[in-house]
């Protein structure tokens, strides 16, 4: 069985805006599974703001489901939770694979059925395709500036590069 390159994305998108909901569920997608940090809200923002509720009841209302896998401490993804109610996995050490299957046993769903979202080709994107489930990367809202962070966005551009040109995107 061939296996897809665990750093390659699915889909690139600017924003969670950009993505195409109806399209994910035409081809049989009932699960999401969010990062937190930097695909939804930046890192100071505690709590989802207006445009992250709506967005939130928009999926509900379309039969998603939804959940968190965060890398982050669990009083972060706590609070950002608190009023959304979504299962949550902190800590979830991505792209070790564990907090993906974690979540798809939670709700019975095969890997097929299931969508990872996040800003991050090492973790997030890596942990879902990992799994066998679609993956759709977004661009970071604010990036870290820190050495860190600036060497892993160095180290996805080759995969970037590679996305646009087999997808045919001009940039």
């Amino acid at each position: 069985m061939f296996m897809k390159n665990p750093f390659m994305p699915d889909l690139i998108k600017e924003t969670i805006y950009d993505i195409d909901f109806d399209e994910l569920l035409s081809t049989g997608t009932k699960l999401i599974i969010f990062d937190i940090d930097n695909t939804l809200a930046p890192y100071e923002m505690p709590e989802p703001d207006s445009k992250l509720h709506d967005f939130f009841e928009m999926l509900k209302h379309k039969g998603f489901i939804f959940a968190f896998a965060s890398n982050n401490n669990g009083d972060r993804v706590e609070i950002f939770n608190n009023e959304l109610g979504a299962y949550y996995i902190s800590n979830a050490k991505k792209p070790f694979t564990k907090a993906f299957r974690q979540i798809l046993e939670k709700y019975n769903a095969a890997p097929q059925e299931a969508v990872g979202i996040g800003d991050q080709i090492f973790t997030d994107i890596c942990a879902a395709n990992l799994c066998g489930m679609k993956s759709i990367m977004v661009f970071p809202i604010k990036d870290k500036t820190t050495l860190f962070f600036r060497f892993k966005r160095f180290m996805e551009k080759p995969f970037i590069w590679h996305y646009n040109k087999t997808k045919g995107v001009k940039k």
